[in-house]
């Protein structure tokens, strides 16, 4: 009878454990959101970004800048009233460089996550556009920071010799 109670007490004490583990992390999502601009500027900042919040029009959006000093900005989309929570983040990089369309268009075939258009400036600009959910946190956020400073990276090394880059893929 003795082990009966025993484990009915650990089932419910394990029980409780689960109960507070998940609506604790209900109460810490609520707090954050992936899809407002200041949450998101304050993850980059906390990965050593400088990033700042600005809003243009009714867009807002983070202007950052990585430790080598690559720009990028991360721009919300489909936005609720007041701004604090979006539904789409597009984060997007620009260069001077323009690689030929040829060569845009096989980085386009090679890349999975971030795909590069040439503007009418002949500037050149990678991007990735990621669905925002209610239950990301900050982790999300730094893993979503972490696939497109590989895209940079990839990026750069392609505009300093697209062939060479290629190739190698």
């Amino acid at each position: 009878m003795s082990k009966k109670i025993a484990a009915t007490q650990t089932l419910v004490t394990t029980l409780a454990l689960c109960a507070t583990m998940a609506f604790g992390g209900a109460a810490q999502a609520a707090g954050f959101s992936a899809g407002s601009s200041a949450d998101v500027a304050r993850v980059l900042q906390a990965d050593g970004f400088t990033a700042t919040t600005k809003v243009e029009g009714n867009k807002p959006y983070v202007a950052a800048t990585t430790s080598d000093g690559t720009k990028f900005v991360v721009e919300f989309y489909k936005c609720d009233t007041s701004k604090l929570n979006c539904k789409v983040a597009i984060y997007t990089a620009n260069w001077t460089e323009e690689p030929t369309l040829d060569q845009i268009n096989r980085w386009n075939r090679w890349t999975f996550v971030c795909p590069v258009y040439g503007a009418a400036d002949k500037s050149t600009s990678v991007w990735m556009g990621v669905m925002v959910d209610p239950s990301d946190n900050a982790q999300t956020v730094e893993l979503q920071l972490k696939t497109f400073n590989g895209c940079l990276s990839d990026f750069q090394a392609f505009l300093t010799n697209p062939e060479a880059f290629l190739k190698d893929k």
